[in-house]
């Protein structure tokens, strides 16, 4: 069985209850990072910049709104792996490890166990098919989708 590091658990306790529930039972299964969770105005804006998201601050679901307290999206880093790029073994480490997670999460949607669905990079417009969206971001999860 896998467990989180202490980076994965100090993003794990910034994210929504219904993130910290699913994630926190894929990493039984899978062995993954949390990465990222809430972002501030000056990495967002970069990412932004960089290309690395469509939304500027305040927009993204990482950024905390005003009395908001805990982020609803988390970024991921399955094991073994490293950033996709061109390696199709590496896409396709995260798009096992994301399965895994969205399995999860379903069924725990569908006990009540959470309060919404999730929604994935690799399939922002929740059609289930992989790899159609224009945007791709392989380590995004996130709530109320």
């Amino acid at each position: 069985m896998y467990c989180f590091g202490y980076k994965s658990k100090n993003h794990l306790f910034k994210l929504h209850k219904d993130l910290q529930l699913v994630l926190g039972e894929a990493i039984h299964y899978v062995d993954f990072s949390i990465i990222e969770s809430d972002r501030d105005k000056d990495t967002q804006d970069r990412y932004f910049n960089e290309k690395k998201s469509k939304l500027k601050w305040p927009n993204s679901k990482h950024n905390l709104k005003l009395g908001q307290v805990k982020s609803d999206a988390a970024d991921i880093l399955p094991y073994p792996s490293g950033w996709p790029n061109k390696d199709m073994k590496k896409w396709a480490q995260f798009a096992y490890v994301i399965g895994v997670i969205r399995g999860i999460a379903e069924q725990m949607y569908k006990e009540k166990k959470i309060s919404t669905r999730l929604r994935f990079g690799f399939d922002f417009n929740k059609d289930g098919r992989l790899f159609n969206d224009r945007f791709i971001d392989a380590p995004h999860v996130e709530r109320g989708a």
